[in-house]
């Protein structure tokens, strides 16, 4: 209830019914109501609506069930529900309070506590340190979120606040003697049509919990000081809150929630549960979207004081109307640090997914590569970034044996070892696919300006056809001291970094022999100055288009740059192409080449008219092509068995400016240029349309392609 500029108490419960049939007619004239307030939450409360809080509507997925339920948090000591329902018609509904009480074998604590000066309950990585943040984010409390009624069952679920083990119904979570330690996820699959008793044991139940989970809250709003808790940086584990629930026709069941950790940024996630899954058990958490950055935004003076750090609350889970068997569902993340006009914060954003139950689970026993890197860019010192890659032919997803939060990107200078980011468990990276890795600014001092150039990378500016760009899976906040190493671990513990946990290193070779951040002698080193053009140092793509590991760095990094310029070490002709989760899949095996007309499979020489033999070849000059230029024509067929909206070519290997070999006079300088889309004579007769590419821009090109440039079409 709000009056005039200041918040006035709670006033109670309202419910509004609609005639939904009226309302799509657009004849809906009056509303049906109920409306109670607190001050009639007397004894016996149950079958008040006045005590009601939250009450959640049901989505009635069957559409054919004349009952509409709500299903509200009702007593989280003695682990209760409570339901509503309402039957009747839209002008005449009955209002029913509390016609079941749901009970768990355990007891939650309802409110997340706001712990100390935190800002909040859940823990999240610093930016600018490789340790736990001072500033929390708020989860809370157990309210009911959403509902959903289907093939005669009520699912529900929220977000609960634990104590280390499980506390039965009846016993109170909280408090000194027996602190709230973490938050979780807590489902339910309820029979509304049971209308008796006060403790009705649900058709299943269960928790999405991490049972190492540890805020280090001492019950009574503060943060314990001994024990494992010696502090805010002892905080550990994964906490999940704000779940949304969604069922399909098949009885598959997929939620949705935040998952948050003391290294790791706040991200979106899912859990899948398959019908003929064992009862009180859904699959392994993933995270689709890890967060970019430290989420930090609400903090201040007066009103603001008491909802620092309030995550956004939104979260949503629906089935594909199209086939009612997939499913969507849309969650936060906190996304990449930028300039609101008040300085430089982070910001919760939302990210969507698809989810196909029938989809195999990623593999535990995948790989990283480090397959591009640079550690300068023309912005200066903090223009850089790491692209790590799944070679494998299966998607694989992070996990860990030490019960660590993920795996760790980490550098090393020579003498001193630092975390970068941790990607959470549950991430899934695809097969072939790529996560990025990028430096963003941290306050407006650095500036936005002075950090990674590259995030438009490969995003198109027509609204009609926008994709992402190569914006950082997940950000760093400092710079990496040039001709340092990076490598990645299975885990996040630094006391566990080692060759044993070590899975990919690119390091210098100015680093001392036997170094964990480098493999082999060492990449050449690159000048510490700032280059004019834009660099990269990416592993060797030639022969099967995957990167190549050959355990030294010298032997497998290739230097490209787009100005051509002296780095201490002498580039090729090419550019710097970083990928991240949502870029383009390597598909060869499955989107084959072939001839575009089989009965021209020969070199046209200065044509008339363009046709659609394999190669043709003009002499006529052009911008980074004084003798002409070479078309080479291909067709791409799909059997990918899905739609492909667009492709992407990338040049593995050319021979171009200052390439191997370049000036002994046994090569061509040949240059990647944008080709226009042209109508071409087929040998038999006829014409075909043949689609044109584009060099991929940003970074600008003004020598034209080279290595590791990139067209799409």
């Amino acid at each position: 209830n709000y009056s005039g500029t200041a918040f006035t108490n709670y006033y109670g419960t309202q419910i509004f019914i609609f005639d939904k049939q009226a309302a799509y007619a657009g004849t809906l004239s009056s509303v049906s109501f109920f409306d109670a307030p607190v001050s009639g939450c007397t004894a016996p409360f149950e079958g008040k609506l006045g005590c009601g809080f939250t009450m959640a509507p049901t989505v009635n997925e069957e559409n054919t069930t004349p009952v509409m339920y709500m299903a509200e948090d009702w007593d989280s000591q003695d682990a209760q529900l409570r339901l509503t329902k309402i039957t009747g018609t839209p002008s005449a509904p009955v209002l029913t309070v509390g016609t079941q009480f749901p009970q768990s074998p355990f007891s939650w604590r309802f409110n997340a506590a706001r712990i100390a000066t935190s800002g909040g309950y859940a823990p999240q990585k610093d930016s600018l340190t490789f340790t736990p943040s001072t500033q929390r984010l708020m989860t809370n409390d157990s309210r009911i979120q959403n509902a959903v009624l289907r093939n005669g069952a009520l699912w529900t679920t929220h977000t609960v606040m634990l104590a280390a083990t499980p506390t039965p119904a009846g016993v109170a979570v909280g408090g000194t003697a027996n602190p709230d330690i973490r938050s979780g996820v807590q489902w339910w699959k309820i029979d509304p049509t049971i209308e008796t008793g006060l403790a009705t044991p649900p058709l299943d139940r269960g928790r999405l919990e991490d049972p190492s989970a540890d805020n280090c809250h001492n019950g009574n709003g503060g943060h314990r000081t001994t024990g494992t808790c010696l502090g805010v940086a002892n905080q550990v584990g994964q906490f999940y809150a704000y779940p949304n629930i969604s069922v399909n026709v098949n009885n598959d069941v997929l939620i949705g929630f935040s998952q948050f950790s003391p290294l790791t940024y706040p991200s979106s996630g899912y859990m899948l549960r398959r019908s003929t899954d064992a009862a009180g058990t859904f699959r392994d958490p993933v995270v689709y979207r890890p967060g970019q950055a430290n989420y930090n935004i609400g903090a201040g003076t007066g009103n603001t004081t008491g909802r620092q750090n309030r995550w956004g609350d939104y979260s949503a889970a629906q089935t594909d109307p199209t086939n009612d068997v997939d499913f969507w569902t849309i969650q936060e993340y906190a996304g990449t640090r930028r300039d609101f006009g008040i300085g430089v914060a982070g910001a919760w954003e939302t990210y969507w997914a698809q989810v196909r139950p029938s989809t195999a689970a990623p593999s535990n026993a995948g790989t990283l590569k480090i397959s591009e890197f640079r550690l300068r860019g023309p912005q200066g010192a903090r223009d850089e970034y790491v692209e790590l890659s799944n070679p494998g032919a299966t998607p694989i997803v992070v996990n860990t044996t030490d019960n660590s939060e993920g795996w760790a990107l980490a550098t090393n200078n020579g003498t001193t070892t630092a975390g970068i980011i941790v990607i959470p468990n549950g991430t899934v990276i695809p097969a072939n696919g790529r996560l990025l890795v990028t430096d963003s600014a941290e306050n407006s001092a650095v500036g936005l300006a002075a950090t990674y150039s590259l995030s438009g990378y490969a995003g198109k500016t027509n609204p009609a056809t926008l994709v992402r760009g190569a914006d950082g899976d997940i950000n760093w906040s400092f710079d990496i001291a040039d001709d340092s190493g990076v490598a990645i671990f299975r885990t996040a513990n630094v006391a566990n970094f080692s060759a044993a946990t070590r899975m990919d290193a690119a390091g210098f070779n100015v680093l001392p022999a036997g170094s964990l951040y480098k493999e082999g002698v060492g990449i050449p080193a690159i000048s510490t100055s700032t280059p004019t053009g834009q660099y990269a140092l990416y592993r060797d793509l030639r022969g099967t288009g995957s990167p190549q590991d050959t355990d030294a760095n010298e032997n497998d990094f290739l230097l490209v740059d787009t100005a051509v310029e002296s780095l201490g070490t002498a580039p090729s002709l090419g550019a710097p192409g970083p990928e991240n989760l949502e870029s383009p899949i390597q598909s060869n095996a499955t989107i084959k080449p072939s001839l575009v007309d089989p009965g021209c499979n020969t070199t046209a020489v200065n044509p008339a008219s363009p046709t659609a033999c394999v190669r043709e070849r003009n002499t006529t000059p052009v911008t980074n092509g004084s003798l002409g230029t070479l078309t080479i024509r291909r067709r791409f067929t799909n059997q990918t068995g899905q739609a492909v909206p667009r492709l992407r070519f990338r040049v593995v290997e050319v021979t171009t400016l200052f390439s191997p070999g370049y000036g002994l006079g046994n090569q061509a300088d040949l240059r990647v240029l944008s080709s226009a889309t042209v109508t071409a004579s087929l040998s038999g007769g006829g014409t075909t349309t043949i689609q044109g590419l584009t060099l991929e821009e940003p970074p600008t090109q003004p020598n034209g392609g080279g290595n590791n440039s990139s067209l799409n079409a």
